[in-house]
């Protein structure tokens, strides 16, 4: 479960980036890549170690194999944690600012050459400068990544560590975040395509397996005054939790009469009346039972072509549509046509915000003409 990551550390540790007191960047050598042990991207780890705990010269270690194998993070027990551990904060938070995972304890092995490196804030790579609290996208191969129908190509991370050797073995604690396909039971009609899941699942991994920073914002679906987001914008809203005996999702707020989340990517309106929101694909259900009631046909199985078929738009700027298709229509019959949509809940008009309650705030869109289309 989770991305499936290239090979070098073991992922099982998380913890928030400790801001050190340096300003130092360093740069990523390219010619490193080739003469290294253990440097490719694989799962989750991330550690804290006060800057002033390294040393200001770094002991000789031997960066190959079998010497150095690459870095194995474990998360320890949360109520018996050992000495040697470094407490890592959630790496992610609510909008609020409230943590959304418990703190976990990880220990770094071998822990020498974890100990050795200098910590910094930021690293750059190919020009390209990547700070603390940073998205990247991390390099998957073909024969690793099984999602590979996937929206999102490759893995995305958060970087919440930075250390570095010398410039030849620059290494990242990142948070893994996971794509819809990554999850233990695949992707689901909720998911937008640019939808990611935030995660604990850490890992320690070598900063040549990053290909470039990823733009990744956070949407708040409890704040209904939230700006719509660009078709292409990588988000998240979800949260899994894997460290525990079980992988636990978070759940989603749920809207409509069919009380399941919105899919982004899909037409949700809200009711400038009772201020539910609504699926734009539950409105043109109800349109097209409307219609097979009212010619007291039987409502046909999902399998076949349906008589009458149903379009909901609507959009910032423009009213509310539905557009009806009569597929059955005889010459000189109506075949298309604009109907009212009204709300599935308390039945009054979507596109109508007259007469308001007290304190009642204006609709989503404004009122709209009912037009029916005479199509010979």
């Amino acid at each position: 479960m989770g991305p499936k990551r290239a090979a070098t550390p073991d992922p099982t540790s998380r913890k928030k980036v400790k801001r050190v007191p340096t300003n130092k960047t360093l740069s990523s050598s390219p010619s490193a890549a080739n003469h290294r042990s253990g440097s490719s991207a694989s799962s989750p780890a991330h550690s804290s170690t006060s800057a002033t705990s390294q040393s200001s010269n770094p002991p000789a270690l031997t960066w190959k194999a079998p010497a150095f194998k690459g870095f194995t993070l474990r998360v320890e027990a949360r109520r018996r944690p050992s000495v040697e551990s470094t407490a890592l904060p959630s790496p992610f938070e609510r909008a609020n600012g409230r943590p959304i995972f418990n703190t976990l304890n990880y220990r770094v092995e071998p822990a020498r050459y974890w100990d050795a490196m200098r910590e910094y804030r930021r690293f750059s790579i190919q020009n390209q400068s990547i700070e603390l609290g940073d998205c990247i996208y991390v390099t998957a191969s073909a024969d690793e990544d099984v999602a590979l129908d996937a929206p999102i190509r490759g893995w995305v991370a958060k970087v919440l560590h930075v250390r570095a050797h010398d410039p030849s073995h620059v290494f990242l604690l990142v948070a893994w975040m996971y794509r819809p396909e990554d999850l233990p039971n695949g992707r689901k009609p909720y998911h937008g395509n640019y939808e990611l899941i935030a995660s604990n699942d850490l890992q320690i991994i070598d900063a040549m397996t990053v290909e470039e920073k990823a733009p990744v914002v956070y949407w708040d679906e409890h704040d209904d005054e939230n700006e719509s987001l660009d078709p292409r914008t990588l988000f998240w809203r979800q949260t899994i939790d894997v460290q525990r005996s079980r992988p636990l999702l978070s759940k989603l707020r749920t809207h409509c009469i069919d009380n399941k989340p919105c899919n982004p990517d899909q037409v949700t309106v809200q009711c400038p009346h009772c201020k539910v929101w609504l699926h734009g694909a539950c409105i043109e259900e109800a349109a097209v039972r409307s219609l097979f009631q009212q010619h007291n046909l039987a409502y046909p199985p999902r399998t076949s072509v349906p008589r009458f078929s149903a379009q909901f738009t609507a959009s910032q700027d423009q009213p509310c549509r539905l557009r009806v298709t009569d597929h059955h229509a005889k010459p000189g019959e109506m075949k298309h046509w604009n109907q009212e949509a009204d709300c599935l809940l308390c039945d009054r008009n979507i596109d109508d915000s007259s007469e308001p309650e007290a304190g009642e705030e204006e609709g989503f869109h404004d009122g709209v003409d009912i037009t029916a289309i005479l199509e010979e």
